[in-house]
């Protein structure tokens, strides 16, 4: 189809969030196929679609013209409803320009929606192409004309008055109005700068309906309520160039003349924006410290400083771990990551000054032998033969991801402590889309056509939600699969029309639960993102973790884990209680303590991080741990796709004897500590590596396709890399490898990172040691922590263990946390139903005075009895402790 004279610019798609549907890889494919030369994107008052149409149409070979509809008024002061205006980027300035004009709007002039005021406009209008916009022009405001003036004196040729073919009453003034104003902007004889746009909202024409329904999610109305809001018309999608033409014939408002003119400008500003690219943008680290020391001198210093480097005799390093610390500080130099691990050890020091409890470990940095000497980690990788090349490898090109653990209580410390060193502006949440997955999809369309409850949640249940969130797929996968699918798609089929085309688009946004951005410049600069405003005043920049990374912004990852907050406590605790353990550390906890693996295999389990749920005791008794690298173990089969696989029983039987075939001697060197089973992905990745002579990086992407066990046909390249791999190598012949590849494919999909494993056991293990070795403090601790849905099973616990358990007592409990005397442990104030925080601290205020009988009384404050006093009453707290 030839649309040359043509092409769409004023387009929203999901990320107009419940108002555009399709995602940008949809729009450029149904561009290309009807013949665009170019495609525009200009979503409701953000950028956030634009690197990923940039890339759809790249992809695709047209032109992305990158732009956005903005919220204009005349004051940001004024809490006003905004006017739409529609801008497009020519160049860099323009690009930074329109990010700081974002940040603005978000930041000082958000009101319903992120505003900008006309005078901000003029003065950051350089480098953008403006159109007057849908129906909801400015130009049809008492101030509109006014700043058009404006506007026409400061970018007049980058001045064009859009007009849409829409026959509705308000795009039928607006197009008279803007057909007007653009005579009057030019001189007697010369076209008027209009421009034809339609406002897509979807893609294609039968994609109305699951517009609307989008609409009357985003209000909570019902399809049958005729006056929800909605758009009175039905032609809001990619139409070709002869529906346009049609379309404004059919309205009336343009003369043919005009109507041409009106089409071929479209391509005059593509022209205008085609050579204008986000730029893939390397990171840009901030520097610590006045002397700006070369990182790569500073990294080596700090490594080889450390009291971790393991030494001979003679006082040299260990040859393994030179090797190794050669191998990865190398290639950590080559990738310019230095700096990365400087800001993370940091932070990490700073906590330590700062009592603030850091975990041993997160993820795959386990693997790095520089984390741990820096101190970032505590787990040797080479003692528990973890790999590097899962954490970083020459191949990839992604940057690594140290993620940390915090006392929950305490992440907002670590963040001012970023904005304190960095600068306010300098350090930012990621924004994160929440996504409508299938059963959410289905859930929402069956409130809009009133689907009885019971048969929406039933069919909702039945949509496997795991995976990758933007994937649309399941809703159709349920209806296939499911007997209750089937049934439901013939009972309403417009539900399952509609929701499949909603799954895995965008629904709102939220906060990263632990993504920070921390950058080398003011975010508000607009060099490489724009800052947004959450709902608790919190700034966030407008990019998801892949965008942000393209632009080069680095995601430092601080997570919250009530555990660290547990153990903060409890060693707050054990210094308070104990004379002489004022140095008391965690990481000088022993591993190996007998009388713990003894507790942990007798199905104690209450209270320890990771063990405590049924499928991980029930394991833990049949496994008999004896090790601390069985924790890790049973970290990584107690999940059901081990268990249901009967990977789990397997492991169990071969460790308690039953004997096994050997398969290969890489594979059961490999898999000589699991018995024969492939219990971490590390030991996929080395069994791809060493059985068929593949690259760890190779090994890395066969690994991440098992995991998500993806179709056949992806997996058949690699099937036969594998095969010819062993073939070369030895190690296996053709039908041994395909037998071989088979049984990968079974055991591999349910590999666990072994990293991970081991970090996460040893804070499982530090648990089950204080519990055993100071149960007062861990108790006291964990029953303030843990939230109460685990407090019955601690109490409980806490009664095994010896103690008694109190409810809380005046002149004994705290206000807000558990406290041990004796073997009594009591209940704090605010455990009462009904007490909150400052109340739970009036009652701590109470006294109790001895009596003549020598029982205690309640020291009175005369008058009448507060609420309190009675609550109090009623709860026995003024009861014997």
């Amino acid at each position: 189809m030839n649309n040359s004279q043509f092409c769409h610019l004023h387009v929203h798609d999901q990320y107009s969030q419940l108002d555009g549907i399709g995602t940008a890889e949809e729009y450029a494919k149904q561009a290309k196929q009807l013949g665009f030369q170019f495609l525009g994107l200009t979503n409701h008052g953000n950028v956030d679609g634009l690197i990923q149409l940039q890339k759809a149409c790249d992809k695709e070979g047209i032109g992305p013209v990158l732009g956005c509809e903005l919220y204009v008024v005349k004051n940001i002061k004024e809490k006003t409803s905004a006017n739409h205006m529609t801008v497009f980027v020519k160049d860099d300035e323009g690009w930074q320009n329109l990010l700081q004009i974002l940040s603005y709007a978000n930041l000082q002039g958000f009101y319903r929606k992120p505003r900008v005021d006309c005078s901000y406009f003029l003065d950051h209008c350089e480098g953008l192409v403006l159109l007057t916009g849908c129906c909801d022009t400015f130009l049809c405001t008492d101030w509109g004309l006014s700043f058009l003036d404006d506007l026409d004196e400061r970018m007049s040729w980058d001045l064009y008055f859009e007009v849409m073919p829409h026959n509705i009453d308000s795009q039928i003034k607006a197009n008279q109005m803007a057909i007007k104003c653009a005579y009057e902007t030019v001189e007697e004889g010369l076209i008027p700068p209009l421009v034809a746009t339609n406002d897509c909202h979807y893609i294609e024409e039968d994609d109305w309906e699951a517009q609307e329904v989008l609409l009357a999610i985003q209000r909570g109305a019902k399809w049958s309520d005729k006056d929800r809001w909605r758009f009175n018309i039905k032609g809001l999608y990619l139409k070709s160039e002869q529906e346009m033409v049609k379309s404004f014939e059919e309205q009336g408002v343009l003369t043919d003349e005009e109507i041409d003119w009106a089409m071929e400008k479209t391509l005059e500003i593509a022209e205008k924006c085609s050579d204008f690219r986000i730029k893939k943008q390397n990171i840009s680290l901030p520097v610590i410290g006045k002397e700006k020391e070369n990182p790569d001198e500073l990294l080596w210093k700090l490594c080889n400083e450390t009291d971790r480097v393991i030494l001979t005799e003679e006082g040299e390093w260990a040859f393994e771990y030179w090797e190794r610390f050669q191998e990865e500080y190398n290639l950590v130099v080559e990738k310019k990551f230095s700096q990365y691990f400087i800001i993370v050890k940091e932070i990490v020091d700073w906590c330590k000054d700062n009592a603030i409890l850091v975990g041993p470990g997160r993820g795959s940095v386990g693997g790095c032998l520089l984390a741990y000497l820096l101190g970032i980690t505590l787990v040797d990788p080479i003692k528990y033969g973890l790999l590097f090349s899962r954490f970083i490898a020459p191949n990839r090109i992604d940057y690594p991801d140290i993620d940390l653990d915090f006392e929950h209580d305490k992440r907002h410390l670590v963040m001012q402590h970023l904005k304190d060193l960095y600068g306010v502006n300098n350090v930012a949440n990621i924004v994160t889309f929440l996504r409508m997955k299938g059963r959410g999809a289905v859930r929402d369309v069956c409130r809009v056509f009133e689907i009885p409850l019971n048969e929406a949640d039933s069919f909702a249940k039945s949509i496997d939600d795991s995976g990758e969130v933007r994937e649309n797929t399941r809703i159709r996968e349920a209806v296939k699969n499911t007997e209750i699918g089937n049934r439901f798609a013939r009972k309403y089929p417009k539900v399952i029309q509609v929701a499949q085309k909603i799954e895995g688009q965008v629904r709102g946004y939220g906060k990263h639960a632990a993504g920070m951005i921390v950058s080398s410049e003011n975010l508000t600069d607009g060099t490489r993102c724009n800052l947004i405003r959450g709902n608790n005043e919190d700034l966030s920049i407008n990019w998801e973790m892949n965008d942000a990374e393209y632009v080069g912004l680095m995601k430092l990852d601080i997570l919250a884990l009530s555990t660290m907050t547990i153990f903060g406590e409890c060693v707050r605790l054990i210094k308070e209680n104990n004379s002489g353990l004022d140095e008391f550390e965690l990481e000088k906890i022993p591993l190996d303590d007998p009388k713990v693996y003894k507790d942990l295999s007798e199905g104690n389990t209450i209270g320890v991080f990771q063990f405590t749920g049924y499928a991980s005791t029930q394991l833990i008794k049949k496994m008999d741990v004896e090790k601390f690298e069985d924790l890790a173990v049973v970290t990584s089969l107690a999940r059901p796709g081990p268990s249901e696989s009967g990977m789990l029983d397997l492991f169990v039987e071969r460790k308690k004897g039953k004997k096994w075939n050997l398969t290969n001697d890489a594979y059961d060197k490999i898999t000589k500590d699991t018995f024969g089973v492939l219990v971490y992905q590390e030991q996929v990745m080395q069994v791809i590596s060493e059985v068929a002579g593949l690259s760890y990086a190779t090994s890395d992407r066969i690994r991440k396709i098992i995991a998500k066990t993806r179709s056949a046909r992806e997996f058949e390249p690699y099937r036969v890399e594998f095969i010819e791999g062993c073939k070369k190598q030895k190690t296996f012949s053709e039908k041994q490898a395909n037998k071989f590849w088979e049984g990968l494919l079974q055991w591999a999909g349910y590999g666990f990172n072994k990293a991970h494993a081991i970090e996460y056991a040893m804070i499982g293990y530090w648990s089950a040691w204080l519990k055993l070795n100071y149960s007062k403090e861990f108790l006291c601790a964990a029953l303030t922590y843990e939230p109460d849905s685990k407090k019955n099973g601690l109490v409980k616990e806490a009664y095994r263990l010896g103690f008694e358990v109190m409810t809380p007592k005046v002149g004994i409990s705290d206000p807000l946390k558990w406290i041990a005397k004796g073997t009594v442990l009591y209940a704090p104030f605010i455990s009462i139903k009904s007490i909150g925080e400052k109340k739970a601290i009036a009652a701590s205020g109470f006294r109790r005075v001895s009596s003549k009988s020598g029982f205690f009384q309640i020291e009175s404050t005369g008058g009448k009895k507060s609420q309190l006093e009675i609550l109090l009453e009623e709860v026995g707290a003024f009861g014997p402790g």
